[in-house]
């Protein structure tokens, strides 16, 4: 602070104690007291202007930091909205996904080949380690449910009850290792069993002889020799041919129909 900033400073703090006396009553109103304090605001008029301007660019500064916060607490307020908006969407989505899956279903159910009684039932639980291979459904004995009733999803077979209880049953599905199913080739009438290979994406048929003229493309039904399932019921496809190991039985690897990783909503065929 230079001198003549120190002065004015100065003259502005006796300016304000000449008037602090003079509202206490405790000094006399003369003409050497008027003229005194005339010079010291002339003197301290400088230095309060200044502190004006600084008061007010410092309120300028404070109102532009309130605006930031309450612009960035309006932000945070948006984001949290959209992400509940998100999540809305997404359970529509899955709402939407599962309606479709039931309609399917209950048009599976009217298939004039399905004779008898159906139940339709939900998958409940998999096990991480065996996600391709077994399901758990919400129906059980109550329902009508058996062991080695046939487990229909959307696009054909999925698989057969393996176990069972009042309320719930355990389905192995065609691509668990133990499952087989007895099946022929619609174009041929070639028999063979398929067999789960561990894999949502492809199963293997083994004929059960070597001249089955089958070829890719061919659809792979239940033959309905492995009661109680019947037969015509849609496996799927096959993508290629082969040969078992002594290269005396033709094998053939068979697309799934239904999506064995995504089953949601099955359909069991009681008695």
């Amino acid at each position: 602070m230079g001198p003549g900033a120190r002065q004015r400073f100065l003259a502005a703090i006796a300016l304000t104690v000449i008037v602090a006396l003079l509202l206490a009553g405790t000094a006399r109103v003369t003409g050497a007291a008027i003229s005194l304090s005339a010079g010291l605001s002339a003197v301290a008029t400088p230095v309060t202007g200044e502190l004006t301007v600084a008061a007010s660019g410092l309120g300028g500064d404070i109102g532009a930091i309130g605006a930031m916060w309450s612009a960035e607490a309006r932000l945070k307020s948006l984001e949290a909205e959209n992400q509940t908006l998100l999540g809305q969407i997404a359970q529509m989505e899955a709402a939407q996904y599962t309606l479709s899956q039931l309609r399917r279903i209950l048009a599976l159910s009217q298939e004039p080949l399905l004779k008898g009684k159906t139940v339709a039932a939900s998958v409940v639980a998999r096990a991480p380690d065996t996600w391709f291979d077994t399901v758990w459904i919400d129906r059980g004995t109550t329902s009508g449910v058996a062991v080695g009733d046939a487990v229909l999803s959307v696009g054909g077979v999925v698989g057969r009850v393996l176990a069972v209880t009042p309320t719930s049953a355990v389905v192995i599905l065609l691509a668990d290792p133990q499952s087989a199913m007895g099946v022929i080739d619609a174009r041929t009438g070639a028999a063979g069993v398929v067999l789960g290979e561990g894999r949502a994406s492809v199963l293997e048929l083994q004929f059960f002889t070597g001249d089955a003229r089958a070829r890719p493309g061919d659809l792979v039904v239940t033959s309905g020799l492995g009661r109680p399932i019947p037969a015509g019921l849609v496996i799927g496809r096959i993508s290629a041919l082969g040969k078992a190991e002594l290269g005396l039985v033709q094998t053939a690897s068979v697309v799934p129909h239904a999506s064995l990783a995504e089953v949601q909503t099955v359909l069991v065929l009681v008695k």
